[in-house]
């Protein structure tokens, strides 16, 4: 959200509107949005409503072979998966300045969110004639809402006091029907009902106080305190042939999880010089975490100490040299304290009770430089990231796995960025950007012991951008391209090996029909994202050797075409 105040009183409020119809891959759907701000009584506000989201269906296509360990092909699946989206949400924000100077802002929001997806499996095994039809679908329904604001007060006339509260809630009501094919292996029945209900809730109040502590130098300290809370249960059925519901035990199915943060934070800028400034800065925070639910019980608390310094060096006005380190600890996500329903592996995972956060050394060396002319951008960067607890997956049972703390691991590489203006080659309005990333990364395996990457680490990424301003005929449109080389995966009973295989391709246009008036078209995945998945899956752990057999998977995400008007009143 984004709150813009007006400091004098206008002669009315004004308005704009979205309609757009978007082509997800079978019927169109139509979505909008409509906003209004204005004036009352001081109070400067801007209220909205839409209806979609902007880009709410995704369809995809699925074919997968099943070999033997001889390599013999045993089975085939092909897979439809249309999902959709139906969001309502509203937004207010406003603010207004005090007598005194002092500014007041506030804001709220409410989502009433709906997921629907259906997915339709045909199996054909070699040599059987018959074809077996697998339906499964999962209905998502969330209600979010939010809270806020914060207060500015300026004290005297050098030091500013600023107070932040906010309240949110996030309801989630799932239910999956699952249909499976014999040769699934899994710890969920071949027909199974799974519904899942969370209610997570964060409340945050933050204050901070900054002033000048010299001619060069300004200090800002604060405090933060927090209070998140999950609410979980998971209840899986066996749906029997009379349609009757069978319950299923499932340990650390229901679970409440409620964390008390406490966080002193502190950061000092220098201006060494006109050329040279240093940030520095120091965090201290004290959590403590306590899980109640009918098969654990427990309660940890943790402190940690995390600085960070960040040094930039104008060499002169084209080039800059950045250098930074800093100590960072990750958010905990509280759903992987519980067990819970992965449908992409149809089966229950198992939660970790005593999951802790992943701490980490960030180091960073930065150059710039501008070219010539307003011409552009050039930037390169190393980095290094020392890894202490990492999070993956860990054994909870012989079979099932959890996320866990796996120990050490580094991650390291260099980041290349560049951005180009077009108009010495005759096409003014013309930008490039581009990025290309080499990283490397290593960890201890905790079921196989061996060295190997970091999931979902792939070693190159490349990323090109191109848009055009065409004032002259009222048009600008944009491409966008991206790609991925190869990640892998690791878990208890299997290995995988993800690649893409087509870049993910995004088109953008819009176009001037009168001042107030545009017409615009968007199209997304324009190469379908193919991309192909090969599971080695044991017979059993791992660590065992035990092949099972090998899955290859393509999958494409169709296309998608979105057009619109975007007007204003």
């Amino acid at each position: 959200l984004i709150n813009i105040v007006i400091t004098e009183d206008v002669s009315a409020g004004s308005g704009s509107w979205r309609l757009h119809s978007g082509f997800y891959g079978d019927d169109p759907a139509y979505d909008g949005l409509v906003s209004y701000s204005d004036t009352a009584a001081g109070f400067n506000y801007l209220v909205s409503a839409e209806f979609g989201p902007y880009n709410r269906g995704q369809a995809g296509d699925q074919y997968e072979r099943l070999y033997d360990p001889d390599g013999n092909l045993f089975e085939s699946r092909e897979v439809d998966r249309p999902q959709l989206r139906e969001d309502l949400i509203l937004n207010l924000s406003g603010g207004r300045e005090l007598q005194n100077g002092d500014q007041l802002n506030l804001n709220a929001r409410l989502a009433d969110t709906l997921r629907d997806r259906n997915e339709t499996t045909l199996v054909t095994e070699v040599g059987n004639p018959d074809i077996d039809t697998l339906n499964n679908r999962t209905v998502d329904d969330g209600l979010d809402w939010e809270f806020g604001g914060d207060l500015e007060n300026r004290l005297g006339d050098r030091g500013i006091l600023k107070t932040r509260a906010i309240y949110t809630s996030q309801a989630d009501d799932k239910s999956e029907w699952v249909a499976l094919s014999s040769s699934v292996p899994g710890n969920v029945p071949s027909e199974s009902l799974v519904i899942s209900d969370a209610l997570a809730t964060e409340a945050i109040l933050r204050s901070s106080y900054s002033w000048p502590v010299a001619l060069s130098q300004n200090l800002e300290i604060g405090l933060e305190g927090a209070i998140n809370t999950l609410e979980k249960d998971v209840q899986l059925f066996e749906i029997l042939p009379d349609g009757t519901l069978d319950p299923v035990d499932v340990f650390n199915s229901d679970s409440d999880v409620e964390e008390n943060r406490y966080e002193f934070f502190s950061t000092h800028f220098w201006q060494f010089r006109d050329d040279i400034a240093l940030e520095s800065a120091v965090n201290v925070e004290y959590s403590k975490i306590e899980q109640v639910g009918e098969d654990v019980d427990n309660a940890r608390s943790f402190t940690y100490v995390k600085p960070r310094f960040d040094l930039r060096w104008d060499l002169n006005d084209a080039n800059q040299v950045r250098g930074s380190v800093e100590r960072t600890v990750s958010q905990l996500n509280f759903g992987d304290f519980v067990a819970s329903f992965n449908n992409d592996d149809d089966q229950v995972n198992a939660g970790n009770p005593d999951l802790e956060p992943q701490k980490a050394w960030h180091w960073k060396f930065t150059y710039e430089r501008r070219l010539g002319n307003d011409g552009g951008v050039l930037e390169g960067q190393v980095f290094y990231n020392d890894i202490e607890d990492h999070i993956d997956r860990i054994a909870a049972t012989e079979f099932i796995s959890a996320p866990g703390n796996i120990g050490d691991a580094e991650l390291y590489g260099v980041n290349l960025k560049g951005s180009w203006r077009l108009s010495p080659i005759g096409l003014a309005g013309a930008v490039v950007d581009a990025e290309y990333r080499f990283q490397d990364s290593e960890t201890t395996d905790p079921f196989t012991g061996e060295k190997r990457p970091m999931k979902w680490k792939p070693q190159h990424r490349y990323i090109v951008k191109f848009r055009h301003d065409v004032p002259d005929i009222k048009l600008n449109y944009a491409l966008n391209l991206e790609w991925f080389s190869e990640r892998y995966r690791y878990d208890i009973t299997y290995r995988d090996y993800n690649r893409s295989l087509t870049p993910r391709v995004n088109a953008t246009a819009q176009y001037r029909l009168t001042e107030t008036l545009l017409v615009w078209a968007d199209a997304r995945l324009l190469l379908d994202d193919h991309t192909r998945r090969e599971r080695e899956r044991y017979n059993g752990n791992i660590a065992d050797g035990d092949l099972l057999r090998t899955e290859l998977r393509d999958q494409w995400r169709r296309s998608s075409f979105i057009v619109g008007l975007r007007g204003q009143f």
